[in-house]
């Protein structure tokens, strides 16, 4: 019998268990940081859909209104509006953080009420509405 082999094959054992335990942390915080990623490229792809909708009712003018459907990760919400230029935009947050606003531009449209932590699965219902002479868009959760 070989006695390099004997002996060698345990230390080959031995080395890829190293390895492996050595690369298992590193390969879960990828993956990890790969989940977040997506979850947060289906948040924009769920701004995009308000973002989108609300520009072509601003572009049809009052009176015309839309129902959007959204699907918002777990842990993810969205906030339409706020005071002063926030008016004009719709911001992601995870948790308490905002990863992501968006303001809009062309056609650069305003939300006339703010609409905190819109989360999950639901339905937005946007409208084109004058406010003070100014078209605006007013969105209500359904």
């Amino acid at each position: 019998m070989d006695r390099r082999g004997v002996i060698g094959f345990p230390m080959r054992l031995m080395l890829a268990a190293v390895l492996l335990a050595l690369c298992t942390p590193v390969l879960a915080e990828m993956t990890e940081g790969f989940r977040d990623q997506t979850y947060e490229n289906e948040a924009q792809c769920q701004t995009d859909k308000i973002r989108e909708a609300s520009a072509s009712l601003y572009l049809s003018g009052p009176g015309v209104s839309r129902v959007v459907s959204l699907d918002i990760p777990a842990g993810y919400s969205i906030t339409l509006g706020g005071e002063g230029a926030q008016a004009y935009s719709i911001s992601v947050y995870k948790g308490d953080e905002q990863v992501m606003t968006i303001y809009s531009e062309h056609p650069s449209y305003r939300f006339i009420e703010t609409i905190g932590e819109i989360s999950g699965h639901c339905e937005l219902l946007l409208s084109c509405e004058r406010d003070d002479g100014v078209c605006g868009i007013r969105a209500a959760v359904i």
